[in-house]
């Protein structure tokens, strides 16, 4: 673990530095989520086609029968909490696809417990407890999509700037709740993940391009491989050289106290509410 540690120091010391020299300008990243459905910050955990009745688990298949009746009535919380936590010991959802260590996995399923349970109690955050909101955005992941929260990235000298942003053209037009924070928070949060040795995998990546989260030759993996270290943090403190969706893709659920949300309506971003 003291490679993990070395790089994750490295590179906070080094982003910092590159920041500075680059202006006042601050790196952001911002998750969009519809709030007619389950408005929280996890990972989704199927890809399915549109058509539901074309691909079930059997986990599903024992959902959806035990939730019988008007499936947009609401729900009380403790089921709500026993659909996600059957999803998330279902051997074919997305975590168990990942090809990382099972300690690794069952730290993520414990994490993502752990989060659901306090985001649906949190009297500040609108959730829309109905079978289908939370059923239809845990298995509505894009065909091909990999396990992860999918970033947004925006270069903004403050929050006002941002948000001004967000507010004239970033938002999904089916997404009116998104979820920001710097990109230093999300760094910082994964340089004490791995500091204190709770995951061993690589788990978050930078995509210059939006790969949903697969890898590819070009991936960058924060806290491991370095090969093109030099042009990601080109990348990440010059704003005229980043992709118009590149992303940062957390293979992790993150706790929502990291972030602060805002309410936009109708707009346009094509790729931001996976």
């Amino acid at each position: 673990m003291e490679y993990y540690k070395e790089k994750y120091l490295k590179y906070k010391k080094k982003y910092l530095g590159l920041q500075q020299k680059g202006g006042n300008k601050k790196c952001y990243v911002y998750s969009c989520r519809d709030i007619k459905f389950c408005n929280v910050l996890l990972p989704r955990l199927y890809s399915l086609t549109d058509n539901a009745e074309q691909i079930y688990t059997p986990t599903l298949n024992i959902i959806f029968t035990e939730f019988t009746g008007d499936k947009d009535t609401q729900i009380t919380k403790e089921n709500a909490i026993y659909m996600f936590n059957l999803m998330l010991n279902d051997l074919e959802n997305l975590i168990h696809r990942m090809d990382i260590l099972p300690k690794d996995k069952q730290q993520i399923i414990e994490e993502s417990k752990y989060i659901f349970e306090q985001t649906i109690t949190d009297s500040k955050i609108p959730i829309n407890l109905t079978f289908n909101s939370i059923y239809n955005y845990f298995t509505r992941a894009e065909q091909n999509s990999s396990y992860g929260t999918f970033f947004n990235i925006k270069y903004a000298s403050n929050e006002i700037e941002l948000l001004q942003h967000l507010q004239s053209g970033s938002a999904n037009p089916n997404s009116n709740n998104i979820w920001y924070t710097e990109l230093s928070n999300i760094l910082n949060y994964f340089t004490q993940l791995y500091n204190t040795e709770i995951y061993s995998d690589p788990l978050l990546i930078y995509n210059k391009g939006w790969l949903l989260g697969n890898l590819n030759e070009n991936t960058l993996r924060f806290g491991y491989e370095f090969q093109n270290e030099d042009d990601l943090y080109y990348l990440l403190i010059n704003e005229q050289q980043l992709e118009p969706y590149c992303e940062i893709v957390s293979k992790i659920p993150i706790p929502h106290g990291f972030f602060k949300t805002i309410r936009v309506d109708n707009k346009l971003c094509p790729n931001c509410s996976i």
